[in-house]
């Protein structure tokens, strides 16, 4: 199974993502909390998957659209040690 890591700047990015997401959602406060880890889950078995968005520094950057809360997750996928890295979580609006 491949490692997922998630870069500081990421999880800085997903606890202000989260603590807004509980304070102005609260039909579904746990929403996107849900949705990051579903997403980190299926980058483990699948990390091919997401959109090439950009090609950085040698290594192509793909997102991945978080649906039902609109966040787009950054990652890179280095294949030859099997890990993906989360490098950022921005709103896709």
């Amino acid at each position: 199974m491949t490692q997922v890591r998630v870069a500081l700047r990421a999880e800085g990015h997903i606890r202000a993502a989260s603590a807004w997401w509980r304070e102005h959602r609260p039909a579904a406060p746990q929403l996107f909390a849900l949705e990051v880890a579903d997403a980190l889950d299926l980058l483990e078995v699948t990390p091919t998957i997401g959109v090439h968005y950009a090609h950085r520094r040698g290594r192509t950057i793909c997102r991945l659209l978080l649906p039902r809360s609109r966040y787009h997750l950054y990652f890179t996928y280095d294949e030859a040690a099997d890990v993906v890295e989360v490098r950022a979580v921005w709103q896709a609006m």
